[in-house]
């Protein structure tokens, strides 16, 4: 049993390395250097600032944090004060990993290399410390804490956002471990520079600190590496900006105009339903589960909060359907108590993204787990778990590997596509004819014709009503490109896909209106629709008086 865990481990952890390299491999590119690897040379230097001049167009102008003012300009997500780049997140991962790196070898860390280290290391932990607890090693518990903890999709796209993530889950990790070996010092260094990585993981530390007093250990041994670290950064920022609490959100440079996290009371049922309960998007296309944008609790007429920042988000009860047994855990309650406070802390400021799961999933899962162990338990929550998470983690944010590497994602899903209908294809050759009968509609109302594809290289065909006329447009990302048609009468489509130009051609009522080049079309058969909106929850569903049929 040991050795099976042993290798699922190991699979697991070259799993990690693969997705980390999926993107770009373990190397620094000057040109493009990563805000840790900027961060670091700023500290070798001897400095808090990022080693980058701020333009003289930025500082110039009445309003630099205006985003359409420095949007030509600005260092995205960069904070700009006193006329220097700083970073937006705390250092912790900078000084434990990338300061050292530079000093020792004299070369910037690779940012995918650090995450995927620090997230080897969380995995590393979270299963010697589970070991350590129930004195035994379980497969379906190393299974689940390498994949139904959020950290896969951490690795699919790689950024100073999920390096702070996943040095916060390292920490914490590492300091568990620490803990129920007694060794509160050593603990508490680790749950120092969790809170140096993510301020919040801090409601972790303090029920560490509750659960060494309630053990009658060494509270202090604990304490004063935490309370150390937390005076170094009331030092740092006051350093940067004058303050002890000034974080830097304020002089943020984003596309948001207003970046403070204010929590606030509307912010929690919204939260809750998207961070704990909000389905995937199921497809028998690869990879069969994808986070997309969608009402809270399935209801159009929900309006959001104001300040309400929503990315795609599957809920973590999808991910690890086996989070309710952390509520049999009594010994490790305070744990999974500062894991829901560190949820609820999250839901509470209205900023709802996957990524952000991983802040108190892991935790999650290792009590459950916990709690597992001395429970009835069949495996099959695990196996959905993690089959919904590594989709999730193929598709990413961004879709990276379809963009970067359309090949090997087509030949990942060739492997899981034995029908022909949902085996997606690079630049298939297409084409479709259909009528449609519009009616009038209120202004600038939308209705889809023509959707091909579902993730980077997805297209959509749609009509919009404008000014008494159909507005008919052909786009993919961000291209686009339109004609107008008379609304009054039936109108005649073909579409036609040439994959030699990567080029579509649609005609209406026998002549080409629109000439189209698109980037690469990947699409199967199942994801052709017509009349169907699959693509943007902006565009309503059609409403056809006439019908559109397939030749």
């Amino acid at each position: 049993m040991r050795s099976f865990a042993g290798s699922i481990g190991l699979a697991i952890a070259a799993y990690y390395l693969w997705t980390a390299q999926s993107i770009r491999p373990f190397a620094s590119d000057p040109a493009r250097l990563g805000y840790y690897e900027l961060l670091a040379q700023g500290f070798a230097a001897g400095h808090l600032y990022l080693p980058i001049t701020p333009p003289a167009e930025l500082l110039a102008l009445p309003n630099p944090y205006d985003p359409a003012a420095n949007s030509r300009y600005r260092l995205h997500d960069a904070i700009l004060f006193g006329g220097r780049y700083y970073m937006l997140h705390l250092p912790g991962p900078a000084v434990a990993l990338f300061l050292p790196w530079r000093l020792i070898t004299r070369h910037d860390l690779p940012e995918n290399l650090a995450l995927v280290l620090f997230c080897l290391g969380g995995f590393a932990f979270s299963t010697a410390s589970l070991s350590r607890l129930l004195g035994r090693t379980d497969p379906w518990s190393v299974l689940a804490l390498g994949l139904c903890t959020g950290i896969p999709f951490l690795l699919a796209t790689v950024r100073m956002y999920e390096v702070a993530i996943g040095a916060g889950y390292f920490f914490v990790s590492a300091g568990i471990y620490f803990l129920l070996a007694n060794r509160f010092t050593a603990s508490g260094i680790m749950f120092a520079f969790a809170i140096a990585s993510r301020p919040q993981l801090a409601l972790v530390a303090l029920a560490a600190l509750i659960a060494i007093r309630l053990v009658k250990g060494r509270p202090l041994a604990f304490a004063i590496p935490v309370a150390a670290v937390g005076l170094l950064l009331a030092w740092y920022n006051y350093s940067r900006f004058g303050s002890i609490f000034e974080f830097g959100a304020r002089y943020q440079l984003s596309g948001i105009a207003d970046n403070r996290l204010i929590p606030a009371a509307g912010n929690l049922l919204p939260g809750l339903y998207y961070f704990l309960f909000s389905p995937p998007d199921f497809s028998a296309v690869f990879p069969f589960a994808r986070a997309v944008f969608r009402f809270p609790f399935g209801d159009s007429h929900w309006t959001l909060p104001p300040r309400y920042f929503l990315e795609p988000v599957i809920g973590a009860l999808w991910q690890a359907p086996f989070l309710i047994a952390a509520a049999a855990s009594r010994r490790l309650r305070p744990l999974a108590a500062s894991a829901i406070a560190v949820l609820l802390f999250l839901v509470s400021i209205g900023f709802t993204t996957q990524r952000y799961e991983a802040d108190f999933l892991p935790l999650l899962v290792w009590v459950s787990l916990a709690a597992i162990g001395n429970l009835r338990f069949r495996p099959i929550p695990i196996l959905f778990g993690a089959i919904v998470s590594l989709a999730l983690a193929i598709s990413g944010p961004y879709d990276n590997l379809l963009r970067n590497r359309p090949e090997t994602y087509l030949r990942i899903a060739h492997v899981f596509s034995p029908i022909a209908r949902f085996r997606p294809a690079l630049n298939p050759g297409f084409s479709a004819a259909f009528t449609a009968q519009f009616t009038p509609q209120p202004e600038h109302y939308r209705e889809p014709l023509l959707t091909l594809g579902r993730q980077e290289f997805r297209y959509f065909l749609y009509a919009e009503h404008v000014a008494g006329k159909v507005r008919i447009a052909s786009r993919q990302a961000e291209s686009e490109i339109d004609c107008l048609i008379d609304p009054t009468r039936p109108a005649a489509f073909a579409v036609l896909y040439d994959p030699a130009a990567r080029t579509m051609h649609v005609s209406i009522d026998g002549q080409e209106r629109i000439t189209h080049p698109i980037a690469n079309l990947v699409t199967a058969p199942a994801d052709e629709t017509i009349a169907e909106n699959r693509i943007d929850p902006n565009i309503t569903e059609p409403r056809f008086t006439g019908r559109i049929t397939r030749p």
